[in-house]
Protein backbone atom coordinates (compact mmCIF):
# COMPACT_ATOMS: atom_id res chain seq x y z
CA UNK A 1 0.00 0.00 0.00
CA UNK A 2 1.40 3.52 -1.03
CA UNK A 3 2.83 4.93 1.83
CA UNK A 4 5.01 8.48 0.59
CA UNK A 5 6.98 10.58 2.60
CA UNK A 6 6.43 13.83 0.81
CA UNK A 7 3.52 15.87 1.39
CA UNK A 8 2.77 19.05 -0.77
CA UNK A 9 1.93 22.28 1.19
CA UNK A 10 1.23 25.40 -0.75
CA UNK A 11 3.71 28.18 -0.41
CA UNK A 12 3.80 29.88 3.33
CA UNK A 13 1.37 32.94 3.27
CA UNK A 14 3.14 34.47 6.61
CA UNK A 15 0.95 37.96 6.76
CA UNK A 16 -2.08 35.12 6.84
CA UNK A 17 -0.61 32.30 8.56
CA UNK A 18 -4.12 29.64 10.20
CA UNK A 19 -2.93 27.06 12.03
CA UNK A 20 -4.82 24.09 13.33
CA UNK A 21 -8.05 24.27 10.94
CA UNK A 22 -9.17 21.54 8.77
CA UNK A 23 -11.89 21.74 5.96
CA UNK A 24 -14.58 20.23 7.92
CA UNK A 25 -14.11 23.53 10.34
CA UNK A 26 -14.33 26.26 7.48
CA UNK A 27 -17.81 23.95 6.73
CA UNK A 28 -18.99 24.49 10.16
CA UNK A 29 -17.74 27.95 10.32
CA UNK A 30 -19.39 28.96 6.91
CA UNK A 31 -22.83 27.35 8.26
CA UNK A 32 -22.74 29.18 11.25
CA UNK A 33 -21.64 32.59 9.83
CA UNK A 34 -22.98 32.74 6.41
CA UNK A 35 -25.93 30.31 5.96
CA UNK A 36 -26.98 29.52 2.35
CA UNK A 37 -29.90 28.10 0.75
CA UNK A 38 -28.60 27.63 -2.62
CA UNK A 39 -25.24 26.38 -1.69
CA UNK A 40 -24.90 23.95 -4.33
CA UNK A 41 -27.44 23.42 -7.40
CA UNK A 42 -27.82 19.74 -7.97
CA UNK A 43 -29.47 18.76 -11.54
CA UNK A 44 -32.31 15.91 -10.88
CA UNK A 45 -34.96 14.51 -13.35
CA UNK A 46 -36.77 17.12 -12.13
CA UNK A 47 -35.04 20.05 -12.84
CA UNK A 48 -32.05 22.13 -10.98
CA UNK A 49 -32.87 21.19 -6.82
CA UNK A 50 -30.46 23.59 -4.80
CA UNK A 51 -28.67 22.00 -1.34
CA UNK A 52 -28.63 24.42 1.33
CA UNK A 53 -24.96 24.58 3.25
CA UNK A 54 -26.73 23.26 6.55
CA UNK A 55 -28.49 20.04 4.02
CA UNK A 56 -24.95 19.73 2.51
CA UNK A 57 -23.41 19.71 6.17
CA UNK A 58 -25.53 17.08 7.44
CA UNK A 59 -25.58 14.73 4.60
CA UNK A 60 -22.10 14.76 4.71
CA UNK A 61 -22.10 13.79 8.39
CA UNK A 62 -24.60 11.35 7.68
CA UNK A 63 -22.65 9.88 5.25
CA UNK A 64 -19.53 9.59 7.70
CA UNK A 65 -21.02 8.03 10.66
CA UNK A 66 -22.72 5.34 7.97
CA UNK A 67 -18.59 4.35 6.63
CA UNK A 68 -17.69 4.63 10.30
CA UNK A 69 -20.72 1.84 11.19
CA UNK A 70 -19.95 0.19 8.29
CA UNK A 71 -16.54 -0.59 9.34
CA UNK A 72 -14.38 1.58 7.99
CA UNK A 73 -11.23 3.09 9.69
CA UNK A 74 -9.25 5.60 10.09
CA UNK A 75 -6.43 5.81 7.26
CA UNK A 76 -8.55 3.38 4.75
CA UNK A 77 -8.43 4.48 1.35
CA UNK A 78 -12.07 5.14 -0.35
CA UNK A 79 -11.44 5.74 -4.28
CA UNK A 80 -13.96 8.43 -5.92
CA UNK A 81 -15.01 8.25 -9.42
CA UNK A 82 -17.33 10.30 -9.98
CA UNK A 83 -18.84 13.17 -11.88
CA UNK A 84 -17.71 16.70 -10.51
CA UNK A 85 -21.51 17.25 -8.87
CA UNK A 86 -22.47 17.68 -5.51
CA UNK A 87 -22.13 13.49 -5.23
CA UNK A 88 -18.22 14.14 -5.47
CA UNK A 89 -18.52 17.49 -2.48
CA UNK A 90 -20.60 15.24 -0.79
CA UNK A 91 -18.47 11.29 -0.89
CA UNK A 92 -15.66 14.09 -0.18
CA UNK A 93 -16.06 15.62 2.82
CA UNK A 94 -18.30 12.53 4.19
CA UNK A 95 -14.54 10.62 4.10
CA UNK A 96 -12.80 13.28 5.54
CA UNK A 97 -15.20 13.60 8.06
CA UNK A 98 -14.89 9.61 8.62
CA UNK A 99 -10.80 10.44 8.33
CA UNK A 100 -10.65 7.99 5.31
CA UNK A 101 -7.79 9.14 3.01
CA UNK A 102 -9.62 9.82 -0.11
CA UNK A 103 -8.39 8.99 -3.94
CA UNK A 104 -9.82 10.61 -6.51
CA UNK A 105 -9.75 9.39 -10.22
CA UNK A 106 -10.22 10.50 -13.31
CA UNK A 107 -12.97 9.71 -15.15
CA UNK A 108 -11.41 9.05 -18.55
CA UNK A 109 -8.35 7.49 -17.13
CA UNK A 110 -7.17 4.25 -18.88
CA UNK A 111 -8.32 0.20 -17.50
CA UNK A 112 -4.30 -0.51 -16.76
CA UNK A 113 -4.21 3.11 -14.65
CA UNK A 114 -7.41 2.43 -12.78
CA UNK A 115 -6.63 -0.98 -12.06
CA UNK A 116 -2.70 0.51 -11.06
CA UNK A 117 -4.19 3.36 -8.58
CA UNK A 118 -7.20 1.27 -6.80
CA UNK A 119 -4.10 -1.43 -6.02
CA UNK A 120 -1.20 0.83 -5.71
CA UNK A 121 -3.40 3.33 -2.82
CA UNK A 122 -4.51 0.10 -1.47
CA UNK A 123 -8.33 1.06 -1.65
CA UNK A 124 -10.82 -0.38 0.16
CA UNK A 125 -13.68 1.50 -1.01
CA UNK A 126 -14.51 2.81 -4.00
CA UNK A 127 -17.31 5.29 -4.57
CA UNK A 128 -19.16 5.52 -8.16
CA UNK A 129 -21.45 7.84 -9.35
CA UNK A 130 -23.63 5.69 -10.65
CA UNK A 131 -24.56 2.29 -12.75
CA UNK A 132 -23.05 3.49 -15.99
CA UNK A 133 -19.58 3.97 -14.27
CA UNK A 134 -19.87 1.02 -12.73
CA UNK A 135 -20.35 -0.87 -16.22
CA UNK A 136 -17.28 0.86 -16.87
CA UNK A 137 -15.41 0.11 -14.36
CA UNK A 138 -16.75 -3.46 -13.79
CA UNK A 139 -13.91 -5.17 -15.50
CA UNK A 140 -10.56 -3.60 -13.54
CA UNK A 141 -12.50 -4.84 -10.53
CA UNK A 142 -11.55 -8.39 -10.44
CA UNK A 143 -8.11 -7.30 -10.94
CA UNK A 144 -8.09 -5.23 -7.47
CA UNK A 145 -7.43 -7.71 -4.34
CA UNK A 146 -7.79 -5.06 -2.03
CA UNK A 147 -11.47 -3.93 -2.23
CA UNK A 148 -14.47 -4.78 0.08
CA UNK A 149 -17.12 -2.37 -0.72
CA UNK A 150 -18.30 -0.26 -4.10
CA UNK A 151 -20.38 2.25 -3.45
CA UNK A 152 -23.23 3.92 -6.02
CA UNK A 153 -24.52 7.29 -5.23
CA UNK A 154 -27.20 7.21 -7.72
CA UNK A 155 -29.73 4.54 -9.34
CA UNK A 156 -29.34 1.77 -7.22
CA UNK A 157 -31.41 0.50 -3.79
CA UNK A 158 -30.92 -2.39 -1.61
CA UNK A 159 -33.84 -4.16 -2.88
CA UNK A 160 -32.23 -4.02 -6.70
CA UNK A 161 -28.70 -4.75 -6.41
CA UNK A 162 -29.02 -7.89 -8.12
CA UNK A 163 -30.87 -7.12 -10.50
CA UNK A 164 -29.44 -4.07 -11.61
CA UNK A 165 -25.73 -6.16 -12.11
CA UNK A 166 -27.89 -8.38 -14.45
CA UNK A 167 -29.53 -5.70 -16.32
CA UNK A 168 -26.18 -4.50 -16.90
CA UNK A 169 -24.60 -7.54 -18.11
CA UNK A 170 -21.74 -7.33 -15.61
CA UNK A 171 -20.32 -9.08 -12.86
CA UNK A 172 -18.39 -8.11 -9.49
CA UNK A 173 -16.33 -10.00 -7.21
CA UNK A 174 -18.11 -12.24 -4.75
CA UNK A 175 -15.84 -10.75 -2.28
CA UNK A 176 -16.71 -7.43 -3.29
CA UNK A 177 -20.33 -5.69 -1.23
CA UNK A 178 -22.07 -2.97 -3.27
CA UNK A 179 -24.09 -0.76 -1.80
CA UNK A 180 -26.30 2.26 -2.39
CA UNK A 181 -24.97 5.48 -0.92
CA UNK A 182 -28.44 6.17 0.35
CA UNK A 183 -28.09 2.57 2.38
CA UNK A 184 -24.89 4.32 3.68
CA UNK A 185 -26.82 7.39 4.95
CA UNK A 186 -29.70 5.46 6.37
CA UNK A 187 -27.21 3.87 8.25
CA UNK A 188 -25.72 6.88 9.36
CA UNK A 189 -29.29 9.07 10.51
CA UNK A 190 -29.34 5.98 12.90
CA UNK A 191 -26.51 6.71 14.25
CA UNK A 192 -26.59 10.78 14.15
CA UNK A 193 -26.64 13.08 17.27
CA UNK A 194 -25.42 16.09 18.52
CA UNK A 195 -22.59 13.82 20.64
CA UNK A 196 -21.78 11.62 17.15
CA UNK A 197 -21.69 15.28 15.26
CA UNK A 198 -18.91 15.80 18.07
CA UNK A 199 -16.88 12.82 18.14
CA UNK A 200 -16.51 12.60 14.21
CA UNK A 201 -15.04 16.98 14.25
CA UNK A 202 -13.20 15.58 18.33
CA UNK A 203 -11.13 12.77 16.26
CA UNK A 204 -9.91 14.88 13.03
CA UNK A 205 -6.47 16.60 13.16
CA UNK A 206 -5.04 19.13 10.93
CA UNK A 207 -2.05 16.81 10.27
CA UNK A 208 -4.35 13.92 9.01
CA UNK A 209 -3.40 13.18 5.45
CA UNK A 210 -6.77 14.49 3.45
CA UNK A 211 -5.78 12.62 -0.22
CA UNK A 212 -3.96 10.48 -1.98
CA UNK A 213 -3.63 12.55 -5.95
CA UNK A 214 -2.13 10.52 -8.65
CA UNK A 215 -1.16 12.00 -11.96
CA UNK A 216 0.13 10.22 -15.06
CA UNK A 217 4.01 10.78 -15.41
CA UNK A 218 5.92 10.92 -19.23
CA UNK A 219 5.68 6.93 -19.51
CA UNK A 220 2.19 7.02 -18.67
CA UNK A 221 2.23 5.31 -15.65
CA UNK A 222 0.32 7.04 -12.38
CA UNK A 223 2.77 8.85 -9.85
CA UNK A 224 1.46 9.81 -6.57
CA UNK A 225 1.13 12.82 -4.72
CA UNK A 226 -0.79 13.00 -1.19
CA UNK A 227 -1.54 15.90 1.13
CA UNK A 228 -2.74 16.68 4.70
CA UNK A 229 -5.75 18.55 5.75
CA UNK A 230 -4.11 21.20 6.76
CA UNK A 231 -2.17 22.28 3.68
CA UNK A 232 -5.78 22.01 1.21
CA UNK A 233 -7.05 24.28 4.50
CA UNK A 234 -4.34 26.56 3.68
CA UNK A 235 -4.76 26.41 -0.24
CA UNK A 236 -8.00 26.89 0.02
CA UNK A 237 -7.71 30.27 2.68
CA UNK A 238 -4.95 31.63 0.08
CA UNK A 239 -7.33 31.45 -2.22
CA UNK A 240 -10.69 33.20 -0.86
CA UNK A 241 -8.50 35.65 0.44
CA UNK A 242 -6.85 36.37 -3.58
CA UNK A 243 -10.61 36.53 -4.49
CA UNK A 244 -11.74 38.67 -1.12
CA UNK A 245 -8.68 41.63 -2.31
CA UNK A 246 -9.58 41.21 -6.51
CA UNK A 247 -6.21 39.61 -7.17
CA UNK A 248 -5.77 37.64 -10.35
CA UNK A 249 -6.22 33.46 -9.71
CA UNK A 250 -3.39 31.43 -10.28
CA UNK A 251 -3.10 28.93 -13.47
Amino acid sequence: MFTPNEIYCPPPQPEHEVLGRTLPSLLDEACKSHPNAQAFNHWTREGWEPVSSRAFCTTTEEIALGLKELGLETGDRIALLMHSDVNFCLADMGSLLARLINVPVYMGETPENMVFILQHSGATALMLSDLQVLKQVAPCLHEVSTLKFVFIANGLNSSTTEDALTKLRVDIPESIQLISLSTVRAWGIEQWSDQSRKNLRAEISPEDVATIVYVAGATGRCQAFRSQVLPIFQAVTALRQRLQHGAPLPV
